[in-house]
């Protein structure tokens, strides 16, 4: 008897650890990459982000994401001009699908869109470029929306590898109305539920 009630809880146990996706899990991501041009040098039109994001997994295993996401790029206003920064302080809230997993639930890609809000501020706040030339955008609120698409690679049950590309619309920017990034990160799951 004891030994039927050891195996009983040994596969209870293996089958929970085995599933992905599970209803009530969180998973905390960090991720980072480059936008637009993907260059490492500073270059017009080039940059890169950062972003940390917790998701909640819901009864069908798609989930909501709550992010902050903070890019650094560079464009020239004028072609005599130096490059100029511009900094992006944005919150998401998304939600990402399942559109298809391997068999052994390895691997996940998951497409998902949602909404941005934030702040723009271009060339550290300061408008005087050179002696006499000033910018003509302003630091702005931004709002928009995003659509992406998160690849996860599971190493094991809590430890995840991420590879993301998302295009995001800020139609209040005064630099770019478009922006795609791509990159790479990790995920962590926690057990919530």
């Amino acid at each position: 008897m004891k030994k039927l009630l050891l195996v009983a809880l040994i596969c209870a146990s293996l089958s929970t650890f085995a599933q992905r996706h599970i209803p009530g899990t969180s998973g905390l991501e960090i991720s980072a990459g480059f936008l637009d041009r993907f260059k490492f040098e500073k270059t017009d039109k080039a940059g890169y982000f950062g972003s940390i994001a917790l998701s909640k997994f819901n009864q069908k295993g798609n989930y909501w994401k709550y992010g902050y996401t903070q890019t650094l790029r560079y464009y020239r206003p004028d072609p005599d001009l130096k490059l100029v920064n511009v900094q992006q302080y944005v919150g998401d809230l998304s939600y990402f699908g399942e559109i298809f997993s391997n068999k052994g639930s390895d691997v996940y890609f998951n497409l998902g869109g949602g909404a941005s809000v934030g702040y723009e501020q271009i060339n550290n706040g300061v408008r005087t470029v050179a002696p006499g030339i000033s910018l003509t955008q302003d630091n702005k609120f931004l709002y928009g929306a995003l659509i992406g698409l998160d690849t996860e690679f599971y190493l094991t049950d809590r430890f995840v590898l991420l590879a993301k590309a998302t295009q995001r619309w800020y139609p209040s920017s005064d630099v770019s109305k478009f922006n795609f990034n791509a990159g790479i990160g990790v995920k962590f799951i926690l057990i919530t539920r």
